[in-house]
């Protein structure tokens, strides 16, 4: 496929969402500031699409595009790509991950879906996003933790270090109380790592 990218203005009506969007919290009130900003000045920032059938999909901007649908823009500055489904999706993670706009979770699933969709590595995952391999696969743990942990770290409650030491905590009532603690009190990933050593200490006496 010969790649191209040609800026146009095109018709908001003629704009779809992203097929698989790396955020899934995207709502009219998270992006309302932005909606006004966009009413005040327009959008300054261009989108990115690429066509599909008749209309365009987006790429990159998927929250500047509710912003700017909430602003009734009628149509918006795109930069139309033309580029291979696996090029998409490294745009988009690109997008996202210096936006900070994903949570540690949705960025675990997005990276395990590119892993099952292309076979890619952690390896090649760390390097085109530059980070650490040790930084892609703790996002792809989270999958693997109580269901009590992801639920305080996806609504904000906890840091990913704190999730990821009380994960390790097996008992379930044991769990709730460090988690209710450490959501009331706040807590360093330092001190709910000491907490975990703790309580496998207590489980090695006999």
């Amino acid at each position: 496929m010969r790649e191209s990218a040609e800026f146009k203005v095109v018709l908001i009506d003629k704009i779809v969402d992203p097929a698989r969007p790396m955020r899934g919290d995207l709502t009219p009130e998270s992006v309302e500031e932005l909606a006004a900003s966009i009413r005040q000045l327009g959008l300054i920032e261009p989108l990115v699409v690429k066509p599909v059938g008749d209309n365009f999909e987006v790429v990159a901007g998927h929250r500047r595009l509710l912003a700017s649908q909430l602003a009734d823009l009628v149509e918006v500055p795109a930069y139309v790509v033309i580029v291979s489904d696996e090029k998409a999706d490294l745009m988009k993670i690109h997008e996202n991950l210096q936006r900070k706009e994903v949570s540690p979770i949705e960025e675990g699933h997005y990276f395990q879906y590119l892993i099952d969709t292309y076979n890619w590595s952690v390896e090649k995952i760390a390097k085109l996003i530059r980070r650490t391999e040790a930084f892609v696969y703790a996002r792809l743990a989270i999958d693997n933790f109580p269901e009590d942990v992801k639920f305080t770290l996806e609504s904000g409650q906890l840091t990913i270090g704190v999730a990821r030491e009380l994960a390790q905590i097996d008992d379930d009532n044991a769990r709730t109380q460090y988690i209710d603690y450490a959501v009331r009190n706040g807590i360093t990933t330092d001190i709910a790592a000491q907490w975990k050593n703790d309580y496998k200490a207590t489980q090695n006496i006999t």
